[in-house]
């Protein structure tokens, strides 16, 4: 179960990653990076900047990539909300939760419920969901 709820934020944290990877290679790429060892004499020099801008190109892909697969994640995770919850409160506590990265306090104070009423429909739409997983795991 909580695999099909964290999907959304797993892939959006690998994206931020890649990003934090392709600004560090960009770096590379400045004039500024080059840097020359006086005492180092290298024989054979080879210029990195066509690797390092397929690296680049290559992280932008698997970027494209996982962004999609976040906006299916997403729609998977609201319609198997939708299909199995079937109180409204339910629902929006969930997918705030889980798609909007809320917390259970920013989420008491967006819908007017104390942090602790809104904790208690969590756990309740928790053990809905669970329950439905495990009907159809058994079919």
């Amino acid at each position: 179960l909580y695999g099909i709820l964290n999907r959304p934020r797993f892939l959006t944290y690998r994206i931020q990653q890649i990003n934090a990877q392709i600004v560090n290679l960009e770096s590379c790429l400045y004039p500024g990076a080059i840097r020359y060892d006086r005492e180092k004499v290298d024989s054979s020099p080879s210029d990195k900047m066509p690797q390092i801008v397929a690296e680049i190109v290559d992280l932008k892909k698997e970027r494209e990539r996982l962004e999609k697969e976040v906006g299916v994640s997403k729609d998977t995770l609201i319609r198997f909300c939708e299909s199995n919850l079937s109180e409204e409160l339910d629902r929006t506590v969930i997918i705030m939760h889980y798609i909007g990265k809320q917390t259970f306090e920013q989420i008491g104070v967006a819908l007017s419920y104390s942090k602790g009423w809104v904790w208690h429909t969590y756990d309740r739409a928790i053990d809905i969901l669970e329950e439905a997983l495990m009907k159809k795991e058994t079919k």
